[in-house]
Formats: C-alpha cells, structure tokens, sequence
C-alpha cells in the first residue's frame, strides 16, 4: 500500500502546471498530501474538506460553494458567480478561508441577505459600495471642470534609470487594461520587487511612503501661482508578492488641471525623491520613486478610472503567480502558505487609521468652488462632521483642564498610526465576528444560518431566517450581475 504522505512518480506535474489529482467517487488519500499545500485550488479544498480542515475551515468553505455556486434555494445571488472571471474570487475565498485572516468569517458571509463585511481590503462588493459608488455619485459628471483631467500614479521602483520611472502620455483601453494587470511596476526580480514585508520597520517604510506621496501631491494643489492641480482625490493602494513576501506601496490619484507638464510632473517626483533621501528609514534601501501621468480624454474613462483606483488588493492572483513559479511543489507551498498568513497578520495593521479617499482643493465640498455634487450621504456626513467640530473646543478644553495643558496640538494620521503602533506592536486583538452582530441583530433566530452539503435544498421542517420587519430580504447589487 502506497504511502499517502508521499507522492507517487507517476502523479508528479509538469514544470508550471497544477498536479491532476486521481479523484474518484471520493476523495483519495494520496491526494491529500498536495491539497493540503494548494490553497488556490477551491474545488480541491470543499472536496477534501473533510479530512485535510479544520471544523471552522469546513464549514467556510462550504459556505463559499454555496456563493459561488448560487443554486435555487441559495440567499446569495449571481454577482459572486461573476467575480470568479474578474477577480479569481474562488481562488480567493479558499486562500481566505484557510488562512489566519481574522475577519475570514465576515468575507466570506459577505452578501447573505442584506449583510455586508464592509471589507475594503479584499471584497470586491464593499470596495464598490463604501469607495467607488459614492465617488462616482460626487464626481461622475465632473469632467469638464477644468481644461485637464490626469489620472497620476505614484510608485516605487529599483531601476536608477529616471528614464523607466516616468510616463507622461493619453490615457487609452490599452494602458488601462496594463495598469490592471501588471501595475506601475515595471519588470524585475522577485528580490527588487518593492520592499520588504515582515518586521515593524518594513510596515513604517510603507506608511511613510504614502504620506512622502500624499504630501507631495496635496502640495501641488491649490489656487496658488505654484499649483499645477486646482483638485483631485485619491489614495494609497498596496500591491504584493509572494516568494519572497514583498509589498509595493503606491498611490492613485484623479487630478483637475488647467495645464499640467512634464517639468511639474518631475518636479513632483524630485520632491518625493528629496524627502525619502532625507529620511532615515530609507537609508540602505535602492529604490526610488516612479510617477506615471495619463491624461483622461473623456467622462468614460473617468468613471472607469474611479473605479479602477477603489479596486481590492488582488491577493487571489499573486497567490496564484507563485504557485506557477515554485511548479507547484508541497514543500515550497507550504512556505508560500506562511508567507501568506504572515502577510494577512501585518495587513490589519497596516491599514490601521488609513484613510483610503482623501479630497484636495476643488474636489473639497467645503471649497468654495467645489466641482462635485454634493449626494445625500455627503450632505448626512458633513452635518455629523459640523457637529463633531462644535463639540471639539469643548471637549479639548476639558482636556487640557485635567492634564495641566494649555495647548493640544493635534499629532499627524502617521503620528498617531506610528504611536499605536510601539504601544502595541505587530499584534491585533481580533474583534468578534461583525456577522455574529448582524444575525442578531436582524434575524429573530440567533443561530447563524446553517450550512447545508453541496448546496442542499433546505428541508421544508427547517426554520427559515427571518429578518425583523422593515429590512429588505437581499440588497440587489447597484452595479448588476
């Protein structure tokens, strides 16, 4: 009898290519020894959930066949079906699913009925709703605000040569599709790809990245002589690869112009390039940043390029790209898988206080000239902030009466990320489950919905869930199926 923790010689893959597992009526025991490594492949894990998972890892999984496969008597609908061509969602929620990600359950569940994981990270719905939805709704029917639209991304890269850290050209279908695909980055080594990714110095590193890019770019807008912008929104973005684990921190932004140049835009990259010589934490390091303008030439691209900027980080690919690389070897998976765990560990870190939109110069809505439309939910948020504000000098002056100061001045979003940071390290208490709150909160049973096998119809003496009175049965997606 073979041994099923070694693999056989007739079942070994060929160079880039996934192992054909033997399969059957059932699960075969020599297939477990590569199903246990080859987290990417999703139906391989739900069929060998069993006896390669955990309970938890088990009943997630399941939950995952059930959304993407959307059967009758399902509460999920098609969209889930559709990201799997779009954003290899399958390969996703199995990675997911078997990883250490503490808000795994929350995912997952995402778009049962009317919750929502408000997951900004990794799911595509919530990266729509709460970021590209409300933008397309503010700033949709802008493009004619000013004489230019430019869609700038800054990058790190290795390369000295200035010549490959700049693009300056008209933004077509092509240079979109590119962007989506490959990035900013150009083509290197796995070892020069970014920075490093797995101690505390490496997470400032990236934070400190995007403030030198958000600083530089919040600078070069204004109403000013010396302002190249009159508005612009964006935010900082991070990419990743595996083997070895590295992250490259970046950032998209949607600038209005009356007349941007070359020489503003190297201007803007010699500014970032003097504050990251400056700094020490960069000191060693042989990168250098990169900037890539392409001007919109019309309201479509705008919109698509909105969308683009609010997009998850594509973790289900780079997981995927590895796998080719190590051709799909047990030992080198296993140490691919806790890259990957390590990787989801220090994120929730990372982003911690990280806020994703920022609006500069006319695309404020308290600017006097301000080029957006201001939504309902916009004109809600702004009252809140109004009130926020008119409670603060009350609420410092309490402050500084109790701690003997006279003045509080109030520390930088990086300050105060860097000083929870040393308090508590590379560590996160993980919070409940949102889902948990959610079920009980709106479904009159506080059992979580049960999790049928291959997508079962539920027997008709099983209790449904139902949802307290005035919430909708499923929240239909604003953007289709």
């Amino acid at each position: 009898m073979s041994n099923p923790s070694q693999p056989t010689p007739s079942t070994i893959a060929a160079p880039g290519q996934p192992r054909e597992l033997l399969g059957g009526d059932g699960p075969h025991p020599e297939d477990c020894f590569w199903v246990c490594n080859d987290r990417g492949n999703f139906m391989s894990q739900v069929e060998h959930r069993d006896c390669c998972r955990s309970h938890e890892e088990r009943d997630l999984l399941l939950i995952g066949n059930e959304k993407l496969t959307a059967s009758v008597g399902s509460s999920y609908d098609l969209y889930w079906t559709n990201q799997i061509k779009r954003h290899k969602y399958d390969s996703l929620v199995s990675i997911l699913a078997c990883s250490h990600y503490y808000r795994r359950e929350d995912a997952i569940r995402c778009g049962y009925l009317s919750f929502a994981c408000h997951d900004t990270l990794f799911c595509p719905r919530c990266c729509y709703r709460r970021l590209a939805w409300p933008l397309l709704d503010e700033y949709g029917s802008g493009f004619c605000a000013e004489n230019e639209v430019w869609f700038v991304v800054v990058s790190l890269s290795s390369n000295p040569d200035e010549t490959h850290r700049f693009i300056y050209r008209d933004m077509n279908g092509a240079e979109l599709h590119h962007l989506k695909q490959n990035g900013l980055a150009s083509p290197v080594e796995a070892k020069d790809y970014g920075i490093g990714f797995r101690t505390e110095k490496d997470l400032i590193r990236c934070r400190q990245a995007w403030q030198f890019f958000g600083d530089a770019i919040k600078s070069s807008t204004g109403n000013g002589r010396h302002h190249v912008f009159t508005g612009g929104f964006g935010g900082p973005e991070l990419a990743v690869r595996f083997q070895p684990l590295r992250a490259l921190p970046h950032a998209n932004y949607i600038l209005w112009s009356t007349g941007f140049s070359q020489v503003a835009a190297r201007e803007i990259r010699e500014r970032i390039r003097k504050q990251m010589r400056d700094c020490r934490r960069f000191k060693g390091l042989r990168i250098y940043p990169a900037i890539a303008c392409y001007r919109l030439r019309a309201s479509d691209d705008l919109q698509r390029v909105i969308k683009y900027i609010c997009k998850p980080i594509d973790l289900a690919r780079a997981y995927v790209n590895a796998s080719e690389l190590v051709n799909f070897a047990p030992d080198k998976l296993s140490v691919l898988n806790d890259d990957v765990n390590l990787f989801l560990d220090l994120l929730p870190i990372l982003c911690r206080r990280l806020c994703r939109i920022s609006r500069f110069g006319r695309c404020n809505s308290a600017h006097l000239q301000y080029l957006g439309e201001v939504s309902s939910y916009r004109k809600k948020q702004r009252e809140r902030s109004a009130e926020q504000r008119r409670a603060r000098p009350a609420i410092d002056a309490a402050i500084g009466s109790s701690t003997g100061r006279t003045e509080n001045r109030k520390p930088s979003s990086f300050q105060r990320w860097e000083n929870d940071l040393r308090k508590c390290g590379c560590s996160i208490a993980p919070p409940s489950s949102r889902f948990q709150y959610w079920n009980r909160a709106n479904c009159r049973n506080s059992q979580p919905p049960p999790v049928r096998e291959n997508n079962a119809v539920p027997p008709a003496n099983e209790p449904p869930q139902i949802l307290k009175p005035g919430l909708p049965v499923k929240t239909v997606s604003p953007y289709g199926t």
